[in-house]
């Protein structure tokens, strides 16, 4: 048996079927790119919301744990 690395975004392709490990990608000038629609975060192709959302939850949560911990925060919560 035989192990395949699937191409991730960036990686070199002939037709959008070897992009498929990502995601919403295609294969764009032999590239797997994300979509048109699409925005490359972290490695995967997400909606532009999608990529504001994960970082306000990721901000919110940064903010609650300050507090829980009774640190003082910037003002930015």
């Amino acid at each position: 048996m035989t192990d395949h690395c699937m191409p991730g975004l960036d990686s070199p392709c002939t037709a959008t079927e070897n992009c498929i490990s990502v995601a919403n990608s295609e294969c764009a000038n032999q590239l797997c790119k994300c979509k048109s629609t699409f925005k490359a975060m972290n490695g995967h192709c997400m909606t532009s919301s999608a990529g504001v959302l994960s970082v306000g939850i990721v901000a919110l949560a940064t903010c609650f744990i300050a507090l829980l911990m009774g640190q003082k925060t910037l003002g930015s919560c």
